[in-house]
């Protein structure tokens, strides 16, 4: 089988879908659960909480000034966190295209990352407690090549599953056109 190229008489390149890193384009980009944020800041919560309330404490019982300011220090690394959490979580999204699986995230360092249906091999569906109670699951899409592997997080569960479905019959479908 050939694949059809501009050179050849009465015959046109196959259309390719424009996938930017940027500008959403003509693509329905779907953009992963908000639940995401909610738990990613729980954790972030729950780890600095205890530094902060350590740092008071042993302020309180050596009295001495360079812990309470350690405390302020964390409550602002608390904050930014929380910030950039909510960003990032915005900033990831996945779109279904006709030949491979487009995964975009990243706010300063932006990562875009295209799935072959064709290559990949299995989905991982994790979750932990914290996930499970919220309502999301992660996905890890494993191919051929360890390199080309990716994951998208945040996805609601039963669309993780309808996705995984998805994906996983538009994989079988290409390779047995090979």
């Amino acid at each position: 089988m050939t694949t059809p190229t501009p050179d050849a008489p009465g015959r046109a390149a196959p259309p390719m879908a424009a996938v930017h890193l940027h500008d959403d384009g003509d693509l329905a980009w779907q953009r992963v659960s908000p639940r995401l944020a909610t738990g990613r800041s729980i954790v972030a919560t729950a780890t600095v909480v205890p530094l902060i309330i350590a740092a008071i404490a042993a302020g309180i019982v050596v009295d001495h000034w360079a812990l309470f300011v350690l405390a302020i220090a964390l409550v602002g690394l608390l904050v930014w966190v929380l910030v950039v959490v909510r960003r990032q979580v915005a900033a990831t999204s996945w779109v279904e295209l006709d030949e491979d699986l487009v995964i975009r995230r990243g706010i300063m360092f932006r990562r875009l990352a295209s799935l072959p249906y064709g290559r990949l091999q299995y989905i991982d569906m994790n979750s932990g407690p914290l996930a499970r109670r919220l309502g999301y699951t992660s996905l890890t899409m494993h191919t051929a090549s360890p390199g080309s592997s990716g994951s998208l997080p945040g996805v609601p569960i039963a669309e993780a599953e309808a996705l995984r479905t998805r994906v996983l019959a538009r994989g079988e479908s290409q390779r047995a056109g090979l």
